[in-house]
């Protein structure tokens, strides 16, 4: 991750730019390659909280969020470009590192940055993270096909564009996926490292870089391909000295998907009758209830900011008097226009205190970044840590880690018969996208794969293809590998 002004953020790795096209016409394509995606579109088979919400048009799914996501980051993006060009503090701040965000880009790497979230959301994350991981307690059972990058939604996501993303090329390569420009390559990098990369003496650095990182070994030139020319540098989050390694465009996509996840989630629970909005908006016992829950969780991110339990209390007393829905939800157009209402103020709040230091860092004003923070609890206190979701939680874990084995060892057996071993076998009767995740697994020799093993190869690529399921797939393919399946064995979407 060298310094300097990055001046080739329209190239992209295999083949510098797609014949005389323009800087703009790059970023667009990068937009059109993710939405145009088998990748993207499985997302609306996958949930944000609650599993099975697919049956409903009630809730939020990935792709539904992804794309808000993508609105409030052109949003934000707007807001930076103007305090651009009205402040030569951040003029100058902006120009070192990288110049005026681009909104092309920005709503690139949000519309992407879910594309490595498995069936079943984070739970499952956590399942093959652990299964992967040497040394964890509930590690697969063999130790030859644990990873020492293990698993993480954001590598995936990486992993995804760069690597198994299937799309037409001219490219020889196989694996060239979506081939996407450096920009946006960098605006997806939320955690711009590996888990094994050497990262400065910080604590707090390193605290980071165990919890998540942007890219495996498998990809690590991709990624110092998309970082190179982005200064890491020492910036002040509020009260709170950090190491940035971001693009700007990054940033916006991660502030842009805090918003997004805090309050559609609210929206959705309390349409659901589930989150009491209008309680809390009303009633001081139903907010303490809550907010006792919440603190203890909240109390090391709100001191990012330098607030404390108090200060964090009124400033949520402020939101709830003022944008809180003061009835219960009914569903009649009242109802709706009132939610809509609570929903767009929100985001408007949280986008307009949005500025910029002069270290280069997206820096979203005190009040709405402890709100934003506040709302995520609502969803935990009344929604996850509930007995009957951590029941629903358990059944997936395992299924996850049912399906792992399941497909390792089918995996294993077809390439293992006559005529069935090493790079291009397909005349099995595996589902073909695992046998091209399996291949490129494979004939990977790339800096950082190359000394991968033969079974961490297969633990890779078939984490690739659990991942690349909806959940009704993944419980599907559990019932049919363990022969409880009541569905006609002809139906096709093993191809698909």
């Amino acid at each position: 991750m060298s310094g300097g002004r990055n001046l080739n953020r329209q190239d992209r790795y295999w083949g510098r730019r797609d014949g005389a096209a323009q800087e703009e016409q790059e970023y667009g394509k990068d937009c059109d390659r993710i939405i145009f995606s088998s990748a993207f579109r499985r997302l609306s088979g996958v949930t944000q909280v609650v599993p099975g919400a697919m049956e409903t048009s009630l809730f939020h799914n990935r792709l539904t969020h992804s794309l808000k996501v993508g609105q409030v980051s052109r949003i934000i993006t707007r807001r930076v470009r103007e305090l651009y060009e009205d402040h030569r503090r951040i003029k100058v701040a902006l120009d070192r590192f990288g110049g005026k965000p681009d909104s092309r880009v920005a709503f690139a790497a949000s519309i992407a940055h879910d594309l490595g979230h498995p069936p079943f959301g984070h739970i499952a994350e956590e399942a093959l993270k652990q299964l992967l991981s040497p040394g964890h307690p509930t590690s697969y059972h063999d130790a030859r096909y644990h990873l020492p990058d293990t698993f993480e939604g954001n590598a995936q996501t990486f992993r995804i564009v760069t690597r198994l993303a299937f799309r037409e090329t001219v490219n020889p390569r196989k694996d060239a996926a979506l081939n996407l420009t450096k920009a946006t390559l960098a605006g997806i990098a939320k955690y711009p490292w590996r888990r094994l990369q050497d990262l400065p003496d910080d604590k707090e650095l390193k605290s980071r870089q165990q919890k998540k990182w942007n890219a495996y070994e498998s990809e690590r030139h991709l990624l110092d391909y998309a970082m190179n020319g982005i200064a890491p540098r020492q910036a002040t989050f509020h009260n709170t000295a950090r190491y940035e390694f971001r693009s700007m465009e990054a940033q916006i996509m991660d502030w842009s998907d805090d918003i997004s996840y805090a309050i559609h989630d609210v929206e959705d629970f309390y349409r659901a009758g589930i989150i009491p909005l209008d309680l809390i908006a009303t009633s001081s016992a139903h907010f303490d209830e809550f907010f006792n829950y919440a603190w203890p969780r909240l109390e090391n991110t709100l001191a990012l900011v330098g607030m404390d339990g108090d200060e964090a209390r009124k400033t949520f007393d402020v939101l709830r008097a003022r944008r809180f829905p003061q009835n219960p939800y009914q569903g009649y157009r009242r109802d709706r226009e009132t939610l809509h209402k609570f929903a767009s103020e929100f985001i408007g709040d949280a986008t307009a205190g949005t500025t910029v230091t002069e270290d280069g860092l997206l820096l979203p004003d005190r009040e709405s970044f402890a709100n934003t923070e506040i709302l995520k609890e609502l969803t935990w206190f009344y929604v996850i840590d509930r007995p009957s979701l951590s029941s629903a939680q358990r059944g997936q874990a395992e299924l996850i880690r049912d399906l792992f084995d399941a497909l390792r060892h089918w995996v294993e057996e077809m390439y293992s018969k006559p005529g069935g071993r090493g790079v291009g076998y397909t005349n099995s009767n595996l589902p073909p996208r695992l046998v091209e995740y399996v291949d490129i697994a494979l004939r990977q020799e790339d800096e950082g794969a190359a000394n991968y093993s033969t079974q961490q190869r297969v633990s890779r690529a078939v984490t690739d293809y659990i991942v690349a399921l909806t959940e009704s797939q993944a419980v599907e393919l559990g019932a049919r590998l363990s022969g409880r399946t009541s569905r006609s064995i002809l139906e096709n979407w093993f191809h698909m």
